[in-house]
């Protein structure tokens, strides 16, 4: 059965795959001093709210400014955490953020229709075009080090469409207990208006189900993206609980 606390709990997992853990009495801290800029490599999740809050936040300060990085605390999806938390993260100097819940699951009834015209592989290692291509689309040198590391790792899989020996656009899927995330979708701004972004989803679908019996899901804040993902069999799925995160600004 489709579990949303599963599916949460594997999100606050996956960033393992790309940044070091540090476990706490508290929660989880997640570091990459090498990748500054990534926030998901440098990010906080308290999981235990009966804790003193003051001294939490202190530790968690106390823990990124050691390292010269920002410190930032992430959606932990726990009952009633935005209330209790946001009046001692305000206290502490943090500006926090709200977002909108934009989950989207494979419907498994959908047979994707793959274009066999078209090149479509795994990757596994950062090829100069993969690089441009990533930079070209707004992730910029923390994105690039986040992909690699990931590519360390056996459950995870990048996918890529190809032309003339070059990458034109790629997506990716960690396939862990259960439950697999899309994530990593772009395509090179030169070849954007070709749907080619759908066509390597629907090459995803397929590959997916080809190696996994997991649920299939992904999160999505672009609308023109979300219609896209509908068009290749994915269905929203609410999330009562708020999505935020928080950050204490550098300078």
């Amino acid at each position: 059965m489709f579990d949303c606390g599963a599916v949460l709990k594997h999100e606050i997992d996956s960033y393992e795959s790309f940044t070091e853990k540090v476990v706490k009495a508290y929660g989880i801290i997640y570091h990459n001093p090498d990748n500054p800029s990534s926030y998901d490599s440098n990010h906080a999740h308290i999981l235990d709210l009966d804790r003193p809050l003051d001294t939490t936040l202190r530790d968690i300060i106390s823990f990124y400014t050691g390292k010269n990085l920002e410190p930032r605390i992430y959606a932990s999806f726990i009952a009633s955490e935005f209330e209790i938390l946001r009046p001692h993260l305000v206290k502490h100097g943090f500006t926090v953020s709200t977002y909108d819940n934009n989950y989207m699951v494979l419907n498994n009834t959908y047979s994707p229709r793959v274009d066999d015209t078209l090149s479509m592989h795994r990757i596994s290692r950062m090829s100069p075009d993969v690089v441009e291509l990533i930079e070209r689309t707004d992730g910029g040198d923390w994105g690039v080090k986040a992909l690699a590391y990931k590519l360390r790792h056996d459950f995870f899989h990048l996918l890529g469409l190809c032309s003339h020996e070059r990458y034109l656009a790629i997506a990716s899927v960690e396939i862990m207990d259960g439950y697999s995330r899309i994530d990593d979708v772009a395509t090179h701004p030169d070849h954007r208006r070709q749907r080619l972004g759908t066509r390597l989803i629907n090459y995803l679908v397929a590959y997916h189900a080809a190696v996994s019996a997991n649920y299939l899901y992904l999160y999505t804040n672009n609308p023109v993206a979300a219609r896209m993902y509908k068009k290749s069999g994915f269905e929203e799925f609410m999330i009562e609980r708020p999505s935020w995160s928080a950050h204490i600004p550098s300078g």
